[in-house]
């Protein structure tokens, strides 16, 4: 990449992405893309209804444990970040105001639980017109608007349909 020297010496300059969101972006992607592909398959071949994509970040000591221990058989653990505790959650045939609704209880759990900066971000996927990399990107950019306004301790939603 060649940047000009006008450029170069330009520091205010907005950054379009700040180098751990891009690595957050890139972790997700990574972890989640075989995962939704294969429910966007599934959903083209009508083996599959609508899903919930929920990606989850908090500090806390257990939430793995949590997520674990909350979630259903049929939902899909995905750890995304070995450092920070990022993790997605694909909930297989389920509406988007049963997802709020568990998004909003594990929620109230963690906060009794005493974890810290709890970031929910809920995306409904009704169709299978959308790609996986669309999908993954409009829910990184949900999540990352979550946590660049501050919207700890709320569920974000989102519906994706066509």
């Amino acid at each position: 990449m060649i940047i000009s020297e006008e450029k170069n010496t330009n520091r205010d300059l907005e950054i379009i992405f700040e180098a751990k969101e891009f690595c957050i972006y890139a972790a997700v992607f990574d972890a989640m893309y075989a995962v939704v592909e294969t429910m966007l398959y599934k959903m083209k071949k009508n083996e599959q209804k609508p899903f919930l994509v929920i990606l989850v970040s908090a500090q806390a000591d257990n939430l793995e444990h949590i997520l674990l221990e909350q979630k259903r058989p049929s939902d899909i653990l995905v750890k995304i970040d070995m450092l920070d505790d990022h993790y997605a959650l694909i909930c297989q045939d389920t509406k988007v105001d049963g997802g709020f609704h568990f998004s909003e209880r594990l929620m109230r759990y963690l906060k009794t639980s005493f974890a810290n900066d709890i970031y929910f971000a809920v995306m409904d996927i009704r169709s299978a017109h959308y790609t996986s990399k669309e999908i993954i990107f409009e829910m990184l950019e949900l999540f990352c608007n979550a946590k660049a306004q501050e919207k700890s301790g709320e569920v974000v939603l989102r519906s994706l349909k066509r």
